[in-house]
């Protein structure tokens, strides 16, 4: 049987911590705020974007262990987050598409109209033992649809890769989201 090195229980406990203090700060603010976790979106060519995000995407063994609310507070803001990001990405003219439309169907009311590539990379010191699929990665990939860049994230519409390169001072997490038929020549770049 697998056991967690040391390194890798004290970060686990470091990032529980790093959350439950998140929530004392926002018990403690009498006035709402923006939430403080803010992905950085960059646009690259044509058509291709890239969202950073300040941390590591949770991992689902570490959510099962938080108390229910702690819960829903880092899927609230990894999915606020992340939409935030996205509808500050898209123009004021462009906006008008998707604010009118009502249903998934519009033509035109979304940034991608073709099937896309979702690439994921986590950075983090290479002594971390996590496995790129235990990370929750549903909420970023969720707020691409609720912010209307694309229709759907079924099998038809979404390939998913998963990367990993070592970061010792900065562990984080960024996406990639580009059409798909251009993610060879993006990957070969």
């Amino acid at each position: 049987m697998w056991e967690r090195t040391g390194v890798e229980q004290t970060y686990e406990l470091l990032l529980q911590a790093q959350y439950q203090l998140k929530e004392w700060m926002k018990e403690r603010k009498s006035e709402e705020l923006p939430s403080s976790f803010s992905p950085v979106l960059e646009p690259l060519e044509d058509h291709c974007f890239r969202v950073v995000y300040p941390e590591l995407a949770p991992v689902f063994s570490r959510l099962k262990n938080h108390t229910p609310g702690l819960r829903e507070q880092i899927k609230q803001e990894w999915l606020v987050g992340t939409e935030e990001a996205l509808r500050a990405f898209w123009q004021p003219d462009q906006r008008k598409a998707w604010e009118g439309c009502n249903t998934r169907n519009g033509v035109g009311s979304y940034y991608f109209q073709e099937p896309v590539a979702i690439w994921i990379r986590n950075h983090y010191p290479s002594n971390l033992f996590i496995d790129l699929d235990n990370h929750v990665y549903k909420w970023m990939i969720d707020a691409l649809v609720n912010a209307y860049i694309i229709p759907d994230d079924n099998k038809c519409r979404v390939s998913l890769l998963f990367d990993y390169e070592p970061n010792a001072n900065h562990p984080h997490t960024e996406m990639y989201v580009l059409p798909r038929r251009k993610l060879m020549d993006f990957l070969a770049g």
